[in-house]
């Protein structure tokens, strides 16, 4: 049964509107819509699993509370010591130790059942995976993975930060998707403009299983209606998060958003 959308995003693929403080939701959203739809369609000898892991996020100036409210802000911790003095114990002033802040990053992991061989894993990357020592780390899994032939999917669609692939034809593309096949050092490349609609992408199995397809464009348009983020954004007084448009897509966007875009209710 196809699912019928009534209340579509303005953009006619990513919603760039939905990078800051509805981006947690959107990330776990869209997990869960790519793992119905391959159960769908994959044979039940694999199994399919959203894992969670935390990292540290580096991702920017921007208020994280306020840009990405399900994170974790630890609070500082205060370390006492006390001396002694006349037989009256005193505290001296704390030290305090900077919070770390973390970020919960859902990733769908396809695996044989039963052995829990990693077939294929599937990242939807998240702000904290694209700065600092979190990149690197992220970088050196996603190499591992590669290395012990794992098949590997990266769905970048934040404009910000780092990306593994910078080769020039792909560094200007607001959003990337990737699929490396385990099979192969050779990686196919979908660059995304903000005037696209999301591609159907393959994901690679074991052989000879035949690969398994994504039409991102479908998901996300079903989780864009079934999180109801209309109601949450108002398209004609918003700022869009960062970073800033290039001149031509901002006047894009402009003309877009003015031809009779809804407020937030």
């Amino acid at each position: 049964m196809r699912y019928t959308v009534t209340m579509p995003s303005p953009f006619p693929g990513m919603d760039p509107y939905l990078e800051g403080a509805l981006w947690p939701d959107v990330h776990h959203s869209l997990g869960v819509a790519i793992r119905n739809q391959l159960a769908g369609t994959i044979d039940r000898r694999y199994s399919i699993r959203l894992e969670t892991s935390v990292v540290s996020d580096e991702s920017g100036s921007e208020p994280v509370a306020i840009m990405f409210p399900d994170v974790h802000l630890h609070h500082p911790v205060e370390l006492e010591s006390t001396e002694r003095v006349s037989s009256v114990a005193t505290l001296s002033p704390p030290m305090i130790v900077p919070a770390p802040t973390l970020a919960r990053i859902t990733s769908i992991r396809v695996r044989l059942a039963g052995e829990r061989t990693l077939v294929t894993s599937i990242e939807i990357l998240s702000p904290a995976n694209k700065y600092g020592n979190s990149f690197q780390k992220f970088y050196q899994k996603w190499d591992n993975m590669r290395r012990a032939g794992v098949n590997l999917v990266e769905i970048d669609f934040i404009r910000r930060g780092r990306r593994i692939f910078s080769q020039p034809s792909l560094r200007d593309a607001p959003y990337l998707v990737t699929v490396t096949p385990g099979s192969r050092a050779n990686t196919g490349a979908w660059p995304i403009s903000l005037r696209e609609s999301l591609p159907e992408i393959p994901i690679p199995l074991l052989a000879p299983d035949a690969e398994a397809r994504l039409n991102l464009q479908e998901l996300f348009a079903i989780v864009y209606e079934q999180g109801r983020y209309a109601n949450d954004i108002d398209y004609t007084a918003e700022s869009m998060p960062p970073p800033a448009l290039s001149a031509d897509d901002a006047e894009w966007v402009r003309q877009l958003l003015a031809s009779g875009v809804r407020s937030a209710s």
